[in-house]
């Protein structure tokens, strides 16, 4: 690592820690003037354990508390306990677990309701006065059935912009179709209950904005609410701030490019295109042909240029989950998002009629693809291997170009031949992180695995999401696939979602085809035994979508979306259009 790097990295960690809770002093997001709406929510369960009362809200919220213990002698003290996660006894459980969370308070009782203080990390991002922590379960001390109740009042932060319009549901063969739902439900309330400081961030930890996690979060917003504005106040944060990892670089044009796919806003687009260019890292290619990011002069001139913390190569993210990828300079992975957001400029340069810059833009992503098929592919495995003159071929350098269309047709079958022998590796599981789950189930489904990702998506080991519902009750995606994986994780991060929007975008198959949903299609994957009833968010408003696989017939009600679909071509499905009102 270079000096300048390390130094980046201290002053980047000096932080305050504060209830357990660490935050960085000089970079997190504080859009207290973003618009918030306050909801009520309302215990689903109480238990009683000897005298404490507990409180189950059913779900985990962003949420503050207040307690009326008017039904109680005066100055009565009153320990107050919230957290996320139960012991097995039934209890909260107060044990340090990584960054999960649990805040314990004495007030006395009073005539009037009082406010549970929480710490001074928990206003981070919010408005002035307010202060948010995740909770799902309140402990009161001491409490005795049969006495007038002390009435305990939660109320939960959201975006102003939440709609519940998306939605997907699946029948068939319950194995497939329930835990399908219920990770419906997951997805839908992470998207929820995360977006409380208004723009997307990566969890209650830190509380910042990261490229990774606002791409999974963005996508699995969008489907579900329609809106791009919480999408656009994230993006400019991140133009702001931007974070260290190179390919999370990259992955900033791709959230520019899949805003515009959603509404269609020229306007935006041209406001915010001549910020965007950097982020490509056209100017990391060398004398190979490949883009490397360890030329140190390259890398400062893009630090001064984006107000970066620093630069280095991430592939996934902890270390453990890269399958033990091989960090070599240039790397597979990181030419792969480059090449991806080089695509998207050129995209972005025709719509914006800058055919000179489009023109510019494909040579450059046409380059890269020859330098990267001619060079890191390697002949005899027929794969990529995880970069130049490295013979180690991590599940990553599979899933990655395969995902981003850097697999050439005649290496489509030993690349998915490579990867099942990977996921074997991992007893069925995912090799990557939650992070690398969102391109590599893009990459088996686009590839014609659907059967083998939809295995993947509902795998029972601790590396898949049904170990977050079944194990963990979990009501929000989680930071890492367990703590074994991620000594400080999180309870409450939706850059774990990504099998969220992998059902509107892959298992339904809905795709934008022109921006703003001018042209769009229903292209249902092909070999999953599944009827679905969907409905999607569109710019111009909703459009139910119902999917009768025995009969391969897809009908698509609606009003003015209709005008932009397009039948899936030659796919073996018949479709019906209803104009609705």
């Amino acid at each position: 690592m270079k000096s300048w790097q390390r130094a980046a990295i201290a002053a980047a960690c000096i932080g305050v820690i504060a209830a357990g809770v660490i935050f960085l002093a000089g970079r997190f997001a504080s859009p207290g003037e973003l618009p918030r709406r306050k909801i009520p929510v309302v215990a689903s369960a109480t238990r009683y354990f000897g005298d404490t009362l507990q409180i189950d809200l059913g779900k985990t919220w962003f949420a503050e508390a207040t307690v009326d213990g008017s039904g109680l002698p005066p100055a009565t003290p009153l320990t107050i306990r919230m957290g996320e996660r139960l012991l097995e006894s039934g209890r909260l459980s107060s044990d340090a677990y990584g960054s999960v969370r649990f805040h314990e308070v004495t007030i006395e009782s009073s005539t009037e309701p009082q406010q549970v203080p929480l710490p001074e990390a928990d206003a981070r991002g919010m408005p002035d006065g307010v202060s948010v922590m995740p909770f799902r379960y309140i402990e009161i001390t001491p409490w005795q059935a049969g006495t007038a109740p002390a009435s305990v009042s939660v109320t939960a932060y959201i975006s102003d912009h939440y709609a519940d319009i998306g939605s997907i549901r699946f029948s068939g063969d319950p194995d497939v179709a329930e835990p399908l739902n219920h990770l419906f439900e997951l997805g839908r309330h992470s998207m929820a209950a995360t977006s409380f400081m208004g723009i997307f961030i990566d969890g209650d930890r830190e509380r910042l904005a990261y490229q990774a996690d606002a791409l999974i979060n963005q996508r699995g917003w969008v489907a579900l609410t329609g809106d791009t504005d919480v999408a656009r106040d994230t993006l400019a944060e991140l133009f702001r701030e931007p974070t260290w990892p190179t390919e999370w670089m990259s992955q900033t044009v791709l959230l520019a490019w899949e805003m515009y796919e959603a509404d269609g806003d020229l306007d935006y687009l041209r406001s915010i295109y001549d910020r965007l260019p950097v982020f490509a890292l056209r100017e990391f290619v060398d004398d190979t042909g490949l883009i490397s990011t360890l030329d140190e002069a390259k890398a400062e001139r893009f630090v001064s240029a984006t107000g970066a913390d620093y630069l280095e190569d991430i592939v996934d993210w902890p270390a453990v989950e890269r399958d033990g990828y091989d960090m070599v300079a240039h790397n597979t992975v990181v030419n792969a998002f480059a090449f991806a957001a080089m695509q998207r400029m050129q995209n972005m340069a025709t719509a914006l009629g800058k055919t000179a810059e489009a023109d510019q833009w494909q040579a450059s992503a046409e380059a890269l693809r020859q330098a990267m098929q001619s060079q890191l592919i390697d002949p005899d495995l027929g794969t990529y291997t995880d970069g130049l003159e490295s013979t180690h071929v991590s599940a990553h350098a599979l899933f990655v170009p395969l995902a981003l269309g850097l697999v050439p047709d005649e290496n489509q079958e030993t690349t998915l031949e490579a990867l099942q022998a990977r996921i074997a590796a991992f007893n069925g599981g995912f090799p990557p992180s939650v992070y690398g789950a969102q391109f590599m189930l893009d990459a088996m489904f686009d590839a014609g695995a659907s059967k083998a990702a939809l295995d993947l998506m509902l795998n029972q080991t601790d590396r898949g999401w049904l170990h977050m519902l079944n194990d963990y009750d979990a009501t929000i995606t989680h930071e890492a696939w367990d703590i074994r994986y991620k000594e400080n994780m999180d309870w409450n991060h939706a850059w774990g979602s990504a099998f969220f929007n992998v059902m509107f975008r892959k298992i339904l198959g809905a795709e934008v085809l022109v921006p703003g949903w001018a042209q769009w299609t229903i292209n249902p994957a092909p070999d999953l035994d599944l009827d679905i009833n969907a409905t999607l968010a569109t710019p111009q408003g909703p459009v139910d979508v119902v999917v009768a696989f025995k009969d391969r017939l897809v009908t698509v009600t609606g009003g003015t979306p209709l005008l932009g679909f397009t039948p899936g071509a030659d796919n073996g499905w018949t479709y019906r259009l209803i104009t609705g009102p």
